[in-house]
């Protein structure tokens, strides 16, 4: 995904907490439920259901990934061509790393990044209690990784702390079987 100019709403903080969202839909369109333009986000708790029938609906879409927190939220059976569950755009001008964890993505399907899409990280990156369930590539692309984290530092480090997979289908071009690709990776823990 790309964006023209570099701030958009550069003082907005945006903050979700315990909603839960079922079944918002665009017939024949593309669904988008949360965008967010703003500067820092806070995303917690909250539940994104698709109905299965869908064709394209994405549940978190952030133009900026610094200042994010992104806690304890579930989505369910989003489809969209990279980042379907959550998607960022940019690094952004926060001044806190992105936090996410104890969150689920269940039944999300896409292509390069289908499910989590997360470009321009230049720190070490802990991803915690997150799980993948049920989620599927596809498989008429190049490039099909359910994970795409684009690290912009050398030797970057990742830590997968208590995440689980279970029932994943991924054709990624990294040769994960849990369809995650990180660029010039250092170290995994």
């Amino acid at each position: 995904p790309s964006w023209s100019g570099d701030s958009h709403r550069p003082n907005v903080h945006f903050s979700m907490n315990s909603n839960t969202i079922s079944n918002c839909n665009i017939n024949g369109g593309e669904a988008v439920i949360v965008l967010s333009e703003g500067k820092t986000n806070d995303i917690q708790n909250n539940s994104v259901y698709f109905d299965p029938k869908i064709e394209k609906g994405r549940a978190f879409h952030f133009f900026f990934h610094r200042g994010c927190v992104f806690k304890n939220n579930y989505i369910t059976n989003a489809k969209y061509e990279s980042g379907c569950g959550v998607c960022f755009n940019k690094i952004g001008p926060g001044t806190t790393n992105l936090q996410i964890s104890d969150s689920t993505f269940s039944n999300c399907k896409g292509d390069a990044g289908g499910t989590f899409y997360l470009p321009e990280v230049d720190f070490d990156l802990v991803l915690t209690n997150l799980e993948f369930e049920l989620c599927k590539n596809y498989y008429d692309t190049k490039s099909s990784d359910m994970i795409s984290i684009d690290f912009t530092i050398p030797s970057p480090k990742l830590e997968l702390r208590g995440c689980k997979f279970s029932y994943i289908e991924s054709n990624s071009n990294g040769g994960s079987g849990i369809g995650l690709m990180a660029n010039k990776l250092q170290e995994l823990i």
